[in-house]
């Protein structure tokens, strides 16, 4: 495609003369252009013969190529016909890039809608599962000898219903647990059922084959119920997640759709410019 350049009729141009049924065209110098391509060229711009003080550019690449004066005194442009192309190519992008732009608003419009649906969803399973547990956060008077940070984790949740993942894992991993360590000695249920095991029958008979017996079966209860509250908490969590998801996903939706309304509404102006850049050619015979 012809590179174009830009000008204006304020440099020097060519001009022309009526000359029996046509014209003569005459260069900045004012010398009469005698080259049959040229004068080819010149005539192909149409521009009318009742337009006066008529301007023709010397480039054949010009954005615009001529410009005249029409019996009303209005200023009258002709633009180079490869303007229009590039302005028809980019409305064309436009409105291409638009419409992909529409289809992924689309895409994110369904997106944040099933993430809006997971969010709920998981939300309202995590607080019907734990609420069937029917367990509620200690007291207080409960954990009042428990670790700094154990306690601290535990203190914005005394007394309520444990019914969020936050209270789940804060029950999980600062009381029971904490209990468990205290208990055990730090041991795990792992080692402590361990050593049940290597007891004879007769040392498991004694009392404290007995204890460590009962050591092991809290141990094995508390890390169940562990186990099943930190599950809640982490599906919690990922509700959680699908929430802010799906507010990112509206958000770039409406974005998107902003920018895709734009795109289209640029489209159309670069489409009806691009029309009115190369108007119909008037034959320039006198």
């Amino acid at each position: 495609m012809e590179k174009l350049i830009f000008v204006d009729d304020s440099l020097p141009g060519i001009t022309r003369k009526g000359a029996g049924r046509g014209w003569a065209y005459y260069d900045p110098d004012g010398e009469l252009i005698r080259d049959a391509a040229e004068r080819e060229r010149l005539n192909a711009i149409a521009l009318p013969p009742a337009y006066s003080d008529c301007w023709f550019c010397p480039a054949p690449n010009g954005h615009i190529l001529a410009t005249g004066y029409d019996a009303k005194g209005r200023k009258q442009y002709r633009y180079h016909p490869a303007r229009g192309r590039n302005k028809t190519m980019r409305a064309m992008l436009d409105k291409l890039t638009s419409w992909v732009g529409l289809a992924l608003a689309a895409v994110l419009l369904v997106a944040g809608g099933l993430l809006t649906w997971a969010n709920a969803f998981v939300a309202d399973q995590v607080d019907y599962q734990l609420g069937m547990q029917a367990i509620t956060m200690p007291t207080e008077e409960a954990i009042a000898g428990l670790p700094d940070a154990d306690r601290e984790a535990l203190e914005p949740f005394v007394g309520s219903p444990l019914d969020t993942g936050a209270e789940a894992k804060a029950y999980a991993d600062h009381y029971i647990l904490a209990h468990m360590n205290a208990s055990s000695d730090g041991r795990t249920y792992q080692q402590v059922s361990g050593e049940y095991l290597a007891l004879s029958d007769a040392d498991k008979a004694t009392a404290d084959g007995q204890a460590l017996a009962g050591l092991r079966q809290s141990l094995f209860m508390g890390n169940t119920l562990r186990g099943l509250l930190l599950y809640g908490y982490a599906f919690a969590t990922i509700g959680m997640i699908a929430g802010y998801a799906a507010i990112a996903a509206f958000a770039g939706a409406a974005v998107l759709l902003v920018l895709a309304l734009l795109g289209l509404r640029h489209g159309h102006r670069e489409e009806v410019k691009a029309r009115a850049v190369t108007p119909a050619a008037v034959p320039a015979t006198a």
